[in-house]
């Protein structure tokens, strides 16, 4: 094993270290997105990480937690919205978690549906990443993403 193969080696790991987490995320996800400084609204993905994803969602996947400005995300006992669909996200988020890194353990949610629990979330810190465009001259940033457990 010459210097080659620990030079290939080396980059390699470090082209894997430095993909983007959101290349690693192809399952179901929510992200809780405030759009410019006008409102605030959680966002289902059925594919997140996906280019899907990157689109002003359908009535049916996104939730406005707040219409007349920001929503505070942090340090609320707990939050709950219901989606037109019957499904309900309930979440609750460190009042510290803005100070945390980016992908760093922020809070949990719980997905229900008609009193029947669909599953429990781990929610992230994300990076403020433009999400999309809503169409109204607001760009929507995801300020925590939310990966089933």
């Amino acid at each position: 094993m010459g210097p080659l193969y620990f030079l290939t080696l080396f980059f390699n790991i470090l082209a894997f270290t430095t993909a983007s987490v959101l290349d690693k995320r192809y399952v179901q996800g929510i992200h809780l997105v405030n759009c410019g400084n006008a409102y605030s609204a959680i966002v289902y993905c059925a594919q997140d990480g996906s280019s899907a994803c990157k689109k002003n969602p359908s009535s049916s996947n996104m939730e406005k937690v707040r219409s007349n400005g920001l929503f505070k995300w942090e340090g609320v006992a707990s939050k709950q919205v219901t989606f037109s669909t019957g499904v309900t996200f309930s979440f609750t988020i460190s009042i510290d978690a803005q100070s945390f890194s980016n992908n760093g353990h922020a809070g949990s949610g719980l997905q229900s549906y008609k009193n029947s629990i669909l599953g429990t979330w781990n929610i992230k810190k994300d990076d403020g990443h433009s999400m999309y465009n809503d169409g109204n001259g607001n760009t929507c940033h995801s300020i925590y993403y939310a990966l089933a457990v």
